[in-house]
């Protein structure tokens, strides 16, 4: 069984952190929350992150295709412009951004629109904001030469669905080889041909890629795949059963001599070890 998860671009959002986890990509380094000046990422100690981000460079001038979130006087420590009239600009590749006193989704504040310090979202009366952009539709599709095609459980000769007609939207070979929707997907194609092709359109979201014993298997977790719960599982799979006790391995090394025990134990046995010169039960491992 093979299992694979497709993601596509959700909108960015932004924080302002003292370090950017490894989802996020660092904009520039802020000097103070309430207001101070700019700098690349580092420099100071709090980071502008961004997730669902793709890049985001310090350049002189941007390339094509990107757009400029705010240009610095100088690469550290720094005033900086909405304007893009200092020598360098904060440049990322996936949304633009505007100038506003209100917005949904603010980055960062701004005192001025130019020579200005920069704060959280909020503290001053200018908001840089995201600005939105049309989502563009992501297709995937598989090729395969099975005879039998299904989708939401019943057989299909061809053609195009809309998933919002469809309780499992899924579409798979008698075998499981499918694209299963775990997100916002628009339309589901059965196109028959040389190999035939089973592809999925969506927007935000993920696919699932099956490679199962049969689509059966797909059938059984439809609830756990319309719920979004499916990737939360312990075992993440079609093929295998989620254990209802999980097991779970301890490995203890006691700093006190257990002399009489082997090296490896199991079964129902319980060890306890005991606080010095108290006597008292300190710590149980294993069942009883």
């Amino acid at each position: 069984m093979l299992l694979l998860a497709g993601f596509t671009t959700a909108a960015p959002t932004f924080s302002i952190e003292k370090s950017c986890d490894s989802q996020e990509v660092n904009l520039f380094s802020l000097k103070d929350k309430k207001g101070g000046n700019i700098a690349e990422p580092g420099h100071f100690k709090y980071q502008v992150c961004g997730e669902e981000v793709s890049t985001a460079k310090i350049r002189d001038s941007c390339r094509t295709g990107e757009s400029s979130v705010i240009s610095l006087f100088q690469r550290n420590d720094s005033h900086a412009s909405t304007f893009g009239e200092y020598r360098w600009d904060v440049c990322v590749d996936g949304f633009e951004t505007s100038v506003n006193k209100t917005c949904e989704t603010p980055i960062f504040s701004l005192h001025s629109k130019t020579d200005s310090h920069v704060a959280e979202p909020g503290h001053f009366k200018y908001q840089v904001c995201e600005e939105k952009e049309t989502v563009d539709n992501i297709s995937l599709e598989v090729s395969t030469d099975a005879e039998t095609v299904y989708v939401d459980g019943e057989q299909t000769s061809g053609g195009k669905y809309n998933t919002l007609e469809l309780s499992n939207p899924y579409i798979s070979t008698e075998s499981g080889l499918g694209i299963i929707g775990y997100g916002e997907l628009s339309s589901m194609e059965y196109v028959e041909g040389s190999p035939d092709t089973l592809r999925a359109v969506q927007t935000r979201g993920s696919f699932l890629v099956s490679n199962t014993e049969s689509y059966s298997e797909i059938e059984d977790e439809g609830s756990e795949i319309n719920q979004r719960t499916f990737m939360d599982q312990v075992e993440t799979n079609f093929a295998f059963s989620v254990p209802n006790v999980p097991l779970v391995r301890v490995t203890y090394d006691s700093p006190f001599d257990t002399k009489g025990f082997d090296d490896r134990l199991s079964g129902s046995l319980g060890l306890y070890v005991r606080r010095p010169y108290t006597n008292s039960s300190e710590l149980e491992i294993g069942t009883r």
